[in-house]
Parts: structure tokens; sequence; C-alpha cells
């Protein structure tokens, strides 16, 4: 039931940026700015004890998360020293 908009971050190219940490619902969190022409960014769920990595603009977590210390975190693409986004994140209600 919340939309949190107008994140921003700073992403290093060999560190994973914690963007939204994972609570027990469902949520989406989409890039809705970044500096550059970039289509996609390096994206990462850690939930359930398991990690998804993959590249893409927007990370869907649909389930619930049974480990409380799930994640979505992303980093800068290969041979980017540094980016920064802005991005929003929908959970529950406005999945």
């Amino acid at each position: 039931m919340t939309i949190i908009s107008d994140q921003q971050a700073t992403l290093a190219q060999d560190h994973w940026t914690k963007l939204f940490p994972l609570t027990f619902g469902p949520c989406r969190l989409t890039v809705t700015g970044i500096a550059g022409e970039f289509t996609a960014i390096p994206l990462r769920i850690r939930r359930n004890f398991r990690t998804q990595e993959f590249q893409g603009m927007e990370a869907v977590v649909k389930g619930f998360t049974l480990f409380p210390f799930g994640e979505i975190s992303a980093k800068a693409p290969a041979g980017v020293g540094s980016l920064d986004i802005v991005y929003e994140v929908r959970t529950r209600g406005d999945f």
C-alpha cells in the first residue's frame, strides 16, 4: 500500500548497492531515471537464501519473503565507474 518515489542512489561498478530491503509482501522496484543512455543495469534480488542476478530496469518480487533479510540491490554496468539512478518502489496493494 505504499509508493516510495524519487529515491536516488549512486552505483559503483564492483559493489552491490542496497536499494530496498524486502519485507514480507510483494514489491516492484522500477528505475525511473538514469544518468547516461543505458537501457539496463545489473540488478540482484536476494531472498529466502537464494540470489537472482539479471540485467534490467525493473525488479519484481511477487511472492512473500519468508526470511527477513532479503534485498534488492544494483551496481553500475561494466566499464562505468559510477552511475546515478532515480527509482521508485511499490509495495503490497500498489504493486
